[in-house]
């Protein structure tokens, strides 16, 4: 209905677009239309972000800790000294979704077509396994960080609306985080990435 009416209300300004309108929005389009290696939106914004996106598993899968914590390690200790500090982005880094997506990101980076070489390097650093355990256990602290963290009142029960978490799972989930090891981050990377 959104897009019915949005067409609609494009269709009622007056005059032709310089460019053809692709619409990105069909639910097929990344599927079938796009090209096998990504999309390159042009945007009139003066800076350059770039982002890569990998499918992984769900939120309760055995692999969903490993992941998190090899995201965290990969970011704090690849991607951050990489793109932000030898690179100059404002930052960068490795999210991973509760559906499963894992993604890339440099944000305001001056050399966002090199970003994209790191991105695809990132399974490689992993492979040397140079990382400390003590930076295992920072990565860890780091997504502990970020799952504890205080919620506002206004978005109580929003993990479980949307994502259909609830505290038993959140429970089970960080006893798997506790639980991650070296050889379980470089299983998944070698699976995932």
């Amino acid at each position: 209905n959104i897009l019915r009416q949005m067409e609609q209300f494009i269709d009622s300004v007056k005059g032709t677009p310089h460019l053809p309108l692709v619409k990105t929005r069909e639910p097929n389009f990344y599927l079938e239309k796009a090209p096998a290696r990504g999309i390159h939106h042009i945007h009139q914004i003066p800076v350059n972000f770039a982002a890569k996106a990998v499918s992984s598993v769900y939120y309760c899968h055995s692999h969903f800790a490993s992941l998190r914590v090899m995201a965290r390690l990969l970011t704090s200790e690849y991607l951050h000294p990489q793109i932000r500090e030898k690179g100059g982005a404002y930052g960068s880094g490795l999210s991973l979704s509760p559906s499963g997506v894992l993604g890339f990101f440099s944000y305001r980076d001056p050399n966002s077509t090199a970003t994209f070489d790191i991105f695809d390097k990132a399974s490689s650093w992993v492979k040397q396994d140079t990382f400390t355990e003590q930076d295992i256990e920072e990565a860890k602290l780091g997504v502990f960080q970020r799952i504890d963290a205080p919620i506002p009142p206004g978005a109580k029960g929003m993990n479980k609306f949307l994502n259909g978490i609830d505290d038993l799972l959140l429970q089970m989930h960080r006893a798997a985080l506790m639980s991650v090891t070296r050889s379980d981050i470089l299983e998944v990377s070698d699976e995932y990435l």
